[in-house]
């Protein structure tokens, strides 16, 4: 068993100490989290409590998690790195593939991009972004991200987005691992079909077992499909 030291809501000042400790110590990586903004009057439920309130404020720190990344991996020689979760479709996917692919170079390829849809619908209508289209916005992200990390040059004509005759410089020397979060039935479908690895949230360990057999299955059905053609 591996294990990983979550470090969102932790003070600035202790993050770099906190990353060198836990290589010291074993631990496989460390996760950070990612919101953009606070808004003053929220009416979006939080999914993982029971009353849907959350459970910080405004007064509580989310630093950017490039930057944070960054300054724990040049500090530290094997620990691992990733976000649990980043906003994925709140953001601009060649900017992201960018910034992924110089950190894992950066951090000899110590960088998993661990991303989600977000739930705080606020966040989206801020930044002028439709919250309603998120996960098809997230898929169409993660297949270009992965054109741009594997190709000379890129062109791409989908729902969202469209680009002919690109390229991201640098490339990573191979595709950023991404792992995705999210226990609904599209969450878990997309981390089967699209993803290198699955994040839970808050999850007890009963739980846990019946969501490793529905992830499996729902990847051996992926592999079949794929074996079909």
């Amino acid at each position: 068993m591996k294990f990983w030291q979550m470090v969102p809501y932790m003070e600035l000042d202790q993050l770099l100490d906190v990353a060198r400790i836990a290589e010291d110590v074993g631990f496989e990586g460390v996760m950070g989290s990612d919101h953009a903004l606070y808004p003053r009057a929220m009416s979006s439920a939080y999914p993982y409590s029971p009353d849907g309130k959350l459970f910080i404020n405004g007064d509580t720190p989310f630093p950017d998690p490039w930057v944070t990344t960054s300054a724990m991996a040049a500090v530290t020689t094997k620990l691992k790195f990733s976000t649990s979760i980043y906003i994925l479709p709140l953001r601009n996917p060649i900017e992201v593939a960018k910034s992924a692919a110089t950190l894992s170079l950066m951090s000899n390829e110590r960088f998993i991009l661990g991303a989600g849809v977000g739930w705080m619908k606020e966040e989206f209508d801020t930044l002028n972004v439709d919250f309603s289209t998120r996960g098809r916005r997230m898929d169409e992200m993660i297949d270009l991200m992965h054109k741009l990390w594997g190709s000379e040059w890129v062109e791409h004509h989908g729902e969202f987005f469209r680009c002919d005759g690109i390229k991201v410089s640098p490339r990573p020397k191979s595709p950023v691992p991404i792992y995705t979060g999210g226990s609904s039935a599209p969450a878990l479908r997309r981390s089967a079909r699209m993803a290198d690895g699955w994040i839970g949230h808050g999850n007890s360990p009963e739980e846990v077992p019946p969501l490793m057999r529905k992830l499996h299955e729902l990847r051996s059905v992926v592999w079949s499909r794929v074996s079909c053609f």
